[in-house]
C-alpha cells in the first residue's frame, strides 16, 4: 500500500509564519527610518527652493520680496504689501530668531539680502541654522 502525503505539518507551518513575521518586522522598521529621514530633509528642501525662487523673481520683476517666518509651522512671502505665497510645514517645524534677532528676510530687487543674520530651524528632532550673508543673496544651512 502506497501512502501519499497531503498538506503540511504544524511545525512546518509555524516556521513559515515565523519567517514571514521576521521579514515583515525588518521591512516596517526600515520604512519608518526612511520616512523620518525624508521628513527631516523635506523642510530644508522646500525652504531652499522657495528662497531661490523668490530671490530670482525679485531680480526678474525688479521688486523686493520679503519672507516673514512664523514661530511655529511656516512662513509667508510678500511682494510690496501683498502676500503672494504661504507655506505651512507642520507643527514640528519651528523658526526662532538667531543672530541679530531677525524674524524676516528681504530680497532686494537686485537679489541681495537687506540684513545679515541667521534663523534657527527646528524640525523633527533636528536643529539647523539658516545663515544669511550681508550684501549677497547667498544663504546656507548649517547643522547645530
Amino acid at each position: 500500500m502506497v501512502k501519499t502525503e497531503q498538506g503540511y505539518l504544524l511545525w512546518e507551518t509555524l516556521i513559515a509564519l515565523f519567517i514571514t513575521a521576521l521579514v515583515s518586522l525588518i521591512c516596517i522598521a526600515s520604512t519608518q527610518a526612511l520616512t523620518t529621514s525624508v521628513q527631516k530633509n523635506h523642510t530644508e528642501t522646500l525652504l531652499t527652493s522657495d528662497l531661490l525662487y523668490y530671490q530670482y523673481l525679485a531680480k526678474s520683476v525688479n521688486q523686493s520680496h520679503r519672507f516673514i517666518f512664523q514661530p511655529v509651522g511656516g512662513y509667508d512671502v510678500y511682494r510690496l504689501n501683498t502676500r503672494v505665497h504661504s507655506r505651512r510645514l507642520g507643527e514640528k517645524t519651528r523658526f526662532q530668531p538667531g543672530s541679530l534677532g531677525i524674524t524676516e528676510l528681504q530680497f532686494t530687487n537686485q537679489g541681495t539680502i537687506t540684513r545679515p543674520g541667521s534663523i534657527r530651524v527646528t524640525d523633527v528632532d533636528q536643529v539647523r541654522i539658516l545663515m544669511f550673508q550681508l550684501g549677497s543673496g547667498r544663504f546656507y544651512f548649517a547643522p547645530l
